[in-house]
């Protein structure tokens, strides 16, 4: 449903407490581990890019733009 509106599902998953998992309808995928206070992004293509938790996400932008 929440594809259906155009929005980010965010859950913690029951085998990985902790961490936090936003699903962007693009499918890119956040996951945010509470104790190391790191989110790594999980690109389409494969490619992953972590950055520190306390840096607020920004909306995943996919296709990336190319410099």
């Amino acid at each position: 449903m929440c594809f259906q509106q155009g929005k980010a599902c965010v859950y913690e998953p029951d085998e990985e407490p902790g961490t936090i998992v936003t699903e962007w309808p693009n499918g890119v995928i956040d996951r945010k581990c509470l104790k190391a206070n790191t989110r790594t992004r999980h690109w389409p293509d494969g490619t992953k890019e972590t950055t520190p938790g306390d840096v607020p996400p920004s909306f995943p932008h996919w296709p990336r733009a190319t410099a």
